[in-house]
C-alpha cells in the first residue's frame, strides 16, 4: 500500500525534527547546548562552577570538534557559586538572552566584552549592543549614584539595572522607547528617574522593589510621566529671565516697596 504524498512528507518533517533535537554536553563542568541547525555552534546553557571573573571560552569541545559558543542562555548563572565578581564575553558571543546574569550578580563590578565582539560592546563595566542604542546590562556593584544613559540608548534590556544598591539617581535619554522586565528591580536606593517623552513601552515588574520611588511611578510609569509633564505645563516654574534676575539680586522679594536707601532724593 502507498502512503498518500501529503502523509509521507509529513513523517518525512517530524522524523527530521526528531533528528534535530538539540544535544546537551558538559565541558568542564559546565553544560552547553548545540545549536541544531548549525552543531558547530553552542549555547552556554548553564554554569554552576565558576567562582571569582567569569572567563566565558569562545570554543569549546565535543566530541573532538571544537564549538563555536554564540549565546549565553536565559538564567545560565542561576545556580552558579557565590561570589562571581565579574564576566568577560568572548567576540564569538552574539546573543546575550534576557536575564542572563539573573541570580548571580549581587557582587559583580567587572564586566566586559572582547573588543572584536561584532554585536556587543563594553564601556565602565557596562555592556551595550555594538551601536549603543539597547543597555544590555550595567555591573551591580558599580561604585556610582548617578548615571547618564547615552543618549543614543533607545532600549533598556531586561534585567539591565536590576539589584544595583548604589544607584541613587538615573538619567533617562529623551528619545528612549522601551524598558524590559526587571530593568530596575531591587535599586533599594534608587529615588530619582525621569520619564522620556516618547517611552512608548515599560515591561511588567521593571521597577519592582524600589522602594524609594512613588508608588504612582512604580504602578504606571508612563501615566505618571504624563501627570508630572501636565501639572508642570498647568504650573510652569520660574523663567529663565527670573532665574538669572534670582540669581544676580538673590531672594530679595521684587513686589516689597523700596527701601529708603533706594529712593529716589
Amino acid at each position: 500500500m502507498r502512503l498518500p504524498k501529503i502523509l509521507l512528507t509529513l513523517i518525512l518533517a517530524l522524523a527530521s525534527a526528531a533528528t534535530a533535537t538539540a544535544q546537551e554536553f558538559v565541558c568542564n563542568g559546565v553544560k552547553y547546548r548545540l545549536l541544531p541547525a548549525t552543531p558547530d555552534q553552542a549555547v552556554l546553557v548553564e554554569d554552576t562552577v565558576s567562582t571569582d571573573t567569569v572567563r566565558i571560552p569562545a570554543y569549546v569541545d565535543y566530541e573532538g570538534r571544537p564549538r563555536r559558543v554564540v549565546k549565553i542562555a536565559w538564567h545560565a548563572f542561576w545556580n552558579a557559586r557565590p561570589g562571581i565578581r565579574g564576566y568577560e564575553i568572548p567576540q564569538t558571543v552574539d546573543t546575550l538572552e534576557g536575564g542572563w546574569m539573573d541570580g548571580n550578580g549581587g557582587n559583580v563590578d567587572y564586566l566586559n566584552v572582547h573588543p572584536l565582539n561584532s554585536s556587543y560592546m563594553s564601556d565602565g563595566n557596562v555592556i551595550y549592543n555594538r551601536y549603543v542604542t539597547e543597555l544590555v546590562k550595567y555591573a551591580p556593584l558599580r561604585p556610582d549614584t548617578v548615571f547618564f544613559v547615552p543618549a543614543t540608548v533607545r532600549q533598556i534590556n531586561t534585567s539591565a539595572f536590576a539589584g544595583c544598591p548604589y544607584l541613587r539617581r538615573v538619567v533617562l535619554p529623551t528619545n528612549l522607547h522601551v524598558i524590559l522586565h526587571w530593568a530596575f528591580s531591587s535599586c533599594p536606593n534608587l529615588s530619582d528617574i525621569n520619564v522620556p517623552p516618547y517611552l512608548l513601552v515599560v515591561s511588567e515588574n521593571s521597577f519592582s522593589n524600589c522602594p524609594k520611588l512613588p508608588a504612582a511611578f512604580v504602578a504606571d510609569p508612563i501615566q505618571y510621566g504624563r501627570n508630572k509633564a501636565a501639572q508642570e505645563k498647568k504650573n510652569p516654574g520660574l523663567s529663565e529671565l527670573s532665574r538669572m534676575y534670582l540669581l544676580f539680586y538673590g531672594n530679595r522679594n521684587i513686589n516689597a516697596a523700596p527701601a529708603e536707601t533706594d529712593k529716589k532724593p
